[in-house]
């Protein structure tokens, strides 16, 4: 009653459903019914309830049946822990390392663009003084036509 914040009589008129958060009803009954089949014989999960106040307490929860002596099931007994602190603090670490691996990814693909900027700065520049250098030989050659020594070593 304490931790959903209701009253007894309110809860013994509410289902599961009803203060069950709707993501994981489902998986709640799949586990119910997989009881009722004999397929199981109890469960453990975390969930989510809600509060009246629209809030969300998750806990920790184990279900048995309780049966007769024919082994019907005529009740379910739980056992419910709040974990919501703790589970904060894992969904708040998860969207860190989330955002972690995003900044990774985002500051790598920067480094690349830096990377592939130099390269052709480098490129571009070295590219101008060897066309650079290419002329003045070539200014040189034509300038020293007249003498095979200076020929040789343009050359």
């Amino acid at each position: 009653r304490k931790m959903l914040d209701r009253t007894g009589e309110t809860l013994r008129r509410l289902t599961l459903a009803d203060f069950t958060h709707p993501d994981d009803l489902q998986r709640e009954r799949r586990l119910l019914d997989e009881i009722r089949t004999g397929e199981r014989e109890n469960y453990r999960l975390e969930k989510r309830y809600l509060r009246p106040d629209g809030s969300i307490l998750w806990v920790d929860s184990s279900v048995s049946p309780i049966r007769d002596q024919d082994r019907r099931i005529v009740s379910f007994v739980g056992v419910v822990y709040d974990v919501t602190e703790r589970k904060e603090a894992e969904l708040a670490l998860s969207d860190s390392r989330q955002k972690l691996r995003a900044l990774a990814a985002h500051q790598m693909r920067m480094l690349e663009e830096d990377r592939k900027h130099v390269a052709r700065e480098i490129h571009d520049e070295l590219g101008q003084l060897l066309t650079a250098l290419k002329m003045d030989l070539s200014l040189l050659r034509m300038g020293t036509a007249d003498k095979p020594e200076l020929q040789d070593r343009l050359a």
